[in-house]
C-alpha cells in the first residue's frame, strides 16, 4: 500500500489515505509533525494553513492535488478525477489519513464519510474496528484547502501582519 488513495468524505472534503511510510507522505511527516496542533480526538491533527495546505492544479494532461509548503516544496502530488477536484472549494478540508496496514477498499467506501471532525473519530473508528485494528492505529492530519484566490489573501494577510 504505498500508492495514495483518495476519497470524498464530506460534502466538501478529500481524504488522501496512504500507509505512513510512503515516499510522499515520509518526508511531510519528518518536517512537520513537530507542528501539528492536537485536536480534542487522539487520532486527529491540524496542519497550520501557515506551514502547509493543498490545492489543486490542472497540468496538460491532468488534475493533480498537491500539498505544498511555504517554502515552495511540494510533498505530496496526485491525480484526482474531475468529480473529486469539483468537490474542492474555498474552506474545503484535505484530511491525510494515515496507516500502516492494508485495509480494503471497500471497507474505506463504506465507512467514510464525515462532515465534521467529530464524525471523521467517528468514522475512523468504525473502520478500524471493521478492518479488526488496534484502537487509534489510524491516524489523521487536516489540511486546509486554498484556491489561488485563498492564497493571495492569505500572503496580504501575512504580509500585513509583518
Amino acid at each position: 500500500m504505498n500508492e495514495l488513495k483518495v476519497l470524498r468524505f464530506a460534502e466538501d472534503g478529500i481524504a488522501l489515505i496512504a500507509n505512513s511510510k510512503n515516499n510522499q507522505v515520509k518526508p511531510l511527516l519528518d518536517d512537520f509533525s513537530a507542528y501539528a496542533y492536537e485536536s480534542e480526538f487522539e487520532r486527529i491533527m491540524y496542519f497550520s494553513a501557515t506551514d502547509l495546505y493543498a490545492e489543486k492544479k490542472l497540468t496538460t494532461s491532468d488534475l493533480q492535488l498537491l500539498v505544498n509548503s511555504w517554502h515552495g516544496q511540494t510533498y505530496i502530488k496526485c491525480n484526482i478525477g474531475a468529480d473529486l477536484c469539483e468537490t474542492l472549494v474555498s474552506d474545503s478540508g484535505v484530511v491525510l489519513i494515515l496507516t500502516e496496514q492494508v485495509i480494503n477498499d471497500q471497507i474505506w467506501l463504506d465507512h467514510l464519510f464525515a462532515d465534521n471532525i467529530v464524525e471523521l473519530d467517528l468514522a475512523l473508528a468504525k473502520i478500524e474496528q471493521v478492518a479488526q485494528l488496534e484502537k487509534n492505529t489510524i491516524q489523521s492530519f487536516i489540511l486546509r484547502f486554498l484556491t489561488e484566490s485563498d492564497k493571495q489573501q492569505f500572503l496580504t494577510s501575512l504580509d500585513s501582519n509583518e
